[in-house]
């Protein structure tokens, strides 16, 4: 009997139908993540942006999502979270510069891929945005508005005629029957109660409210009138809920209601707890009664300056600030054991499993701690468990080193606001001019720092400032710099000196710089080595005893790379003061140089050649470099061609020639000129004509025309002196060659016109000679003119050129 009791109860009781549980599984890959979602067979399904990320619809509603393992393959770098939002919907929370892909697979699996970038074509089919679900919101009775003019508190009488109010009342964000007003919505407040109201009798008011049957009621049909009070007070209601909705102070347990899909904003990197603003209003709102009062939320005002800019220069979005609010990352604790135990606490979840937030959560503690090595490690042991690892492996970076390897990454963000803009310009390892950086957000965000991380991060920023000459910036972030650091510190002197020397202040620098070195503090060495590297740079002299400070400090950290600079130092310091013996005499010391790589090495024997070049006198120049051919043959060409330069000066041709080859192949334009003027010391034209084949300069043509003229063609050094500008030399070369066509037409005055005479000199010996058997008087007395004219500008030419007269006419 009860076997049968209990079959009959089991028929009675109501029969759902099993929902089909579809597995979601995950894998990374370069450029994209994806899901594969495996469905028992092929069914029609849509997918598609929706607000905060995009959305898989199943046709079959009645699918369940397996999420147990959907993280344990990939990152949250591009998919934050996956929810099942029931009815077949899959949503995929992102919050990255990405666009979507799917595509069926085989047996009913379907591939969701969420793919780093923006689509090629805006017009993707799944980059539209998905219609939203409509929802209907429940509606609310109206009682009678003549039982309900009571003198109540406004918020009781609401729920005046519907009994006792639930614990919970869901407010919907859309409402399906409008009012006299034009605003859509069911739910009315009765009106403002009158002077002379009663209030009703207590059967009436129990008779006015609907029972609660766990559903809907029945809307009771609208009044014919509504006070004006009423309607003022739903609108300011109904104002001030969606303003809080909106904010995230109150939460609709709603499903989503319909969107208009052009209305959809474009996806934008927001973070993961980030409120939605409200959009912009679309026209002036009509005057009220209250219309010069105004409300305002602390959100409002907290939000105001956040929403002036989240562009770049480049046009892409900023990264919001919460990513960067390092301030915010610290623990509750009194001592760094308890912080540092609680957060580690916190990393292993259920099952003995790690836990996201807690991995992620301990990170940025150690980042908060300026603990960059450790942070990283943390992440290379968890890669799947930390939120936006490649924001925070760069904030570790700088911590640990100063600098990020991935700084390419924010270098369009350092024109953002707030934290952003910081982080973005410390990950740089130095400052582009021609980038746009937002100093005034860069110095405010500094300031807002906690102390400790002030300091530890105050020198690498004040130097990256310094270097792009933002004075201004760099002074506000010495200003947060001096309330972190204790007055007298060492930090705070260098920092100090280092102003000095931007502001060209000389005296105060070496007064400062003296304080310092009386001091000794143990930042001193850096500060002195700092000083002195822009005092070089400067071109000015540095004085013997801080030289040999300089090599006593090297010489203290001997054995060590940090030796290094301080020895670098002092032998330029040693050839800037003229001192060459000791110069070279450090770089012989120093000849491995192994700390050095090979671009710094050549640097610094370059210079030391370059002074020796520039300011010793001929003898000490071939005293020192004679014997160093093989340093200078590694140099960079123009450092040899100005030591060959002055070398075939002295008339030294075979050195020149060695510290010209170098080590180069071919040698270029300007080793070629000098090589031709090699040839012409040595005496050999020919060789320089051809070491100058193709040069085009009037320098080179000059020594072309020379070497032309030593080898005898006066035509061609006519012509290659007209080329250079040199038209005394043309002419001395069309006299030798007698070219008396070019030197007509070059010459001037007595010149011209001796080359015109001696263009044709046998004319009067011609007509003197002539078959005629008598001269006419005529005649002859043209001859004798012509005579008288050539005797005058031959009288003229020697007057012009007395020396000619001792040499031969003919």
């Amino acid at each position: 009997m009860i076997r049968i009791l209990a079959l009959v109860f089991s028929f009675l009781l109501p029969i759902t139908a099993a929902a089909q549980s579809v597995p979601v599984r995950s894998g990374d890959h370069a450029g994209f993540s994806r899901l594969l979602l495996g469905f028992d067979a092929e069914a029609r399904w849509e997918f598609g942006r929706v607000p905060g990320g995009f959305e898989f619809r199943a046709g079959n509603k009645a699918v369940e999502y397996n999420l147990v393992s959907v993280f344990d393959l990939i990152t949250r770098n591009r998919i934050v979270d996956v929810l099942d939002r029931g009815d077949g919907r899959l949503f995929l929370k992102v919050d990255c510069i990405c666009h979507g892909d799917a595509f069926d697979l085989r047996d009913g699996q379907v591939v969701l891929d969420i793919k780093d970038g923006r689509p090629q074509n805006p017009a993707h089919p799944f980059e539209q945005g998905l219609e939203e679900l409509t929802l209907q919101a429940p509606s609310v009775s109206l009682p009678d508005l003549a039982q309900q003019r009571q003198v109540a508190p406004p918020f009781a009488r609401i729920f005046d005629g519907l009994g006792q109010p639930p614990d919970r009342i869901e407010l919907p964000l859309a409402f399906e029957q409008a009012w006299p007003t034009g605003n859509a919505m069911s739910l009315a407040l009765p009106p403002a109660p009158l002077e002379n109201d009663k209030p009703p009798a207590p059967s009436e008011t129990s008779s006015a409210a609907p029972e609660q049957t766990g559903n809907a009621p029945e809307t009771i049909p609208e009044p014919q009138e509504s006070g004006s009070r009423a309607s003022e007070m739903q609108s300011l209601l109904l104002e001030q809920i969606a303003r809080a909705a909106a904010q995230g102070l109150l939460e609709a347990d709603l499903e989503p209601i319909t969107v208009d899909p052009a209305a959809v904003p474009s996806p934008e990197v927001v973070p993961p707890d980030a409120a939605k603003a409200e959009p912009a209003p679309t026209g002036r709102k009509p005057p009220t009664d209250r219309s010069h009062m105004e409300v305002e939320t602390g959100v409002d005002r907290a939000a105001s300056e956040s929403r002036a800019s989240v562009i770049t220069g480049a046009g892409d979005h900023c990264i919001p600030s919460e990513f960067f609010d390092v301030s915010s990352w610290g623990g509750a604790g009194e001592t760094f054991a308890q912080d540092l135990g609680a957060f580690r606490g916190q990393t292993i979840g259920e099952f003995d499993k790690s836990d996201s937030d807690g991995v992620t959560g301990l990170v940025r503690y150690y980042i908060y701690m300026t603990f960059g090595a450790e942070a990283l490690a943390m992440m290379r042991n968890n890669p799947n468990d930390v939120a936006r690892s490649d924001l925070l492996e760069i904030m570790a970076e700088i911590m640990d080193t100063g600098v990020s390897r991935n700084a390419a990454l924010l270098v369009d963000q350092m024109a953002c606001k707030g934290e952003t803009a910081l982080w973005s310009v410390l990950a740089q390892p130095r400052l582009d001019r021609s980038r746009e950086i937002n100093t005034n957000a860069v110095a405010l965000s500094f300031a807002g720092l906690p102390p400790h991380i002030r300091i530890h991060l105050g020198a690498p920023l004040l130097n990256k400032l310094l270097e792009a000459g933002d004075l201004e910036a760099a002074d506000s972030v010495k200003n947060a710099m001096d309330l972190a650091t204790p007055a007298g510190s060492g930090d705070l002197d260098a920092i100090a000196l280092r102003f000095d020397r931007m502001r060209d202040d000389a005296d105060t620098a070496r007064g400062r710089l003296d304080e310092m070195l009386a001091k000794d503090d143990v930042s001193m060495p850096d500060a002195f080595l700092d000083h002195v590297d822009a005092e070089l740079g400067r071109g000015r002299l540095i004085p013997d005893e801080q030289i040999s400070l300089l090599e006593s400090l090297a010489f203290e950290r001997r054995g060590s790379d940090e030796s290094t600079p301080f020895l670098v130092t002092a032998i330029r310091a040693r050839a800037l003061s003229g001192d060459f013996a000791t110069a070279f005499s450090g770089l012989v010391d120093f000849r491995d140089m192994s700390s050095l790589n090979e671009r710094e090495r050549r640097d610094l024997v370059g210079e030391v050649f370059r002074r020796l070049n520039e300011d010793a006198a001929d003898e000490t120049f071939l005293r020192y470099l004679l014997p160093r051919l093989d340093l200078v043959v590694g140099l960079p060409a123009d450092e040899r061609r100005g030591l060959a330069e002055r070398l075939l000066d002295l008339g030294l041709t075979s050195p020149a020639r060695i510290v010209l080859e170098g080590q180069d192949s071919l040698p270029g334009p300007q080793d070629r000129f000098l090589f031709a003027r090699a040839a012409m010391l040595d005496g050999r034209p020919d060789v320089a004509i051809g070491y100058l084949a193709g040069i085009e300069n009037e320098v080179a043509n000059g020594l072309r025309a020379e070497a032309l003229e030593a080898a005898g063609d006066f035509g061609g050094a006519f012509r290659a002196y007209l080329a250079s500008g040199d038209t005394d030399s043309a002419g001395r070369m069309a006299w030798q060659g007698e070219l008396w066509d070019d030197l007509a037409k070059i010459g001037e005055g007595t010149v011209r016109d001796v080359a015109h005479l001696m263009r044709d000199p046998d004319a009067v010996d011609k007509r003197s000679t002539s078959e005629e058997p008598q001269v006419s008087l005529a005649g002859a007395l043209g001859v004798i003119d012509e005579s008288r004219t050539s005797r005058a500008i031959l009288e003229s030419l020697l007057d012009h050129n007395p020396s000619a007269g001792s040499g031969d006419m003919d």
